[in-house]
């Protein structure tokens, strides 16, 4: 659990797909496994998050989710504003510096990504 000081964040780690193709186009049926990453590298990607103290989730499509207090994200992240966008309710995606990754593994992830709020829902008319 956590407090109003050191917030619970979670953010969605996009990995590079095996294939090497972009991201930037839609993915749908026909284009899904050209997007999926390799399966050994998606488990070691998810092992550094897991050794860095963020509670991860199990392999979805193109990444996963890391979930952890705020400060775990700047600490082993680095400083940015997305974690404190996020926190506002920010509408659009907002994205995490790679440069604290080693090597290996940002060379893996292709984002590590603050979703945008939906449109409805509390706090929306």
């Amino acid at each position: 659990m956590s407090d109003d000081a050191d917030p619970v964040l979670s953010a969605l780690v996009v990995l590079v797909p095996r294939s090497g193709s972009s991201l930037d186009a839609p993915v749908h049926a026909g284009t899904i496994a050209g997007a999926l990453p390799d399966p050994g590298t998606a488990a070691r990607v998810r092992e550094h998050f897991v050794r860095e103290g963020f509670d991860v989730s199990e392999p979805a499509a193109t990444g996963f989710s890391i979930t952890g207090p705020r400060s775990l994200f700047l600490r082993r992240l680095g400083p940015s504003d997305a974690p404190d966008a996020a926190l506002r309710g920010a509408h659009e995606d907002l994205e995490l510096p790679l440069g604290r990754l080693p090597p290996p593994v940002a060379a893996a992830v292709r984002a590590v990504t603050f979703t945008a709020l939906p449109d409805f829902g509390p706090g929306n008319p």
